[in-house]
């Protein structure tokens, strides 16, 4: 009961954007998950985590808990959690590429100012 409860707090502070609160609550939530073998918490929890490090834009560490609340639903055949499970990983890629679009766009172009030197043509 505690882990529920712990998991639904963590859930409020994503609607907050307060990740960091979210990921501490998550992650208590699914030691206790763990602990107690409740599987279908796990995998709930380790997805909210993915979502909670997405939104600190710790990609890595969410793709670590997306993919493991994928295999959890996949064991249990869970065939609509394994959608949400999809789409989150999807949509971690999604972001990702937005934050680093950015960043690309201003590198070339700065390449290119760079190899054809100041008012230089391509």
């Amino acid at each position: 009961m505690e882990a529920e409860h712990l998991g639904n707090l963590g859930i409020a502070y994503q609607d907050l954007g307060q990740f960091q609160q979210s990921r501490n609550c998550l992650s208590e939530a699914l030691d206790l998950d763990v602990k107690s073998e409740d599987y279908a918490l796990e995998q709930l929890h380790a997805g909210q985590l993915g979502l909670a490090y997405i939104g600190l834009g710790r990609y890595q560490e969410s793709s670590a808990y997306l993919e493991r609340a994928l295999a959890l639903a996949t064991k249990a055949e869970n065939r609509p959690a394994q959608g949400i499970h999809l789409g989150n990983l999807g949509l971690r890629l999604e972001v990702m590429s937005l934050s680093y679009c950015p960043t690309l766009y201003r590198a070339r172009n700065q390449h290119k100012q760079n190899r054809n030197g100041p008012g230089g043509r391509s």
